[in-house]
């Protein structure tokens, strides 16, 4: 790997189970971002961007991601799942990375195209 890109792997707690995943993830600070693709994993497909936006009084980190769990007959049920267990994730994650707590802002309305 050169000095932008990264392997990283997964696992976290879902649905009385562990989901499991290795992702590339890219680098890049000129739009300090960090673009991510699930490269093997339990998931049919699961990619997305983290992005930072800061000013002289807060920082504000975006986190975007599309995810396929492959169980098509399951997913109406599933899907509403593994989202809640991803934003639980994400705010550990940045709550371990400040120590201290952060506040999540309500998921945007998915847009149908």
């Amino acid at each position: 790997m050169d000095k932008d890109r990264t392997i990283s792997s997964w696992e976290v707690n879902f649905n009385r189970g562990i989901l499991r995943w290795t992702e590339e993830d890219r680098f890049n600070v000129a739009t300090r971002s960090i673009d991510f693709q699930q490269i093997s994993g339990d998931m049919d497909h699961f990619s997305g961007q983290w992005r930072l936006h800061d000013d002289a009084e807060t920082c504000m980190i975006f986190f975007t991601a599309d995810f396929d769990l492959g169980i098509p007959t399951l997913s109406d049920m599933l899907e509403p799942i593994a989202e809640r267990v991803l934003r639980e994730n994400i705010r550990a994650i940045v709550e371990g990375i400040l120590s201290q707590p952060s506040e999540l802002l309500p998921t945007p309305p998915t847009i149908q195209g």
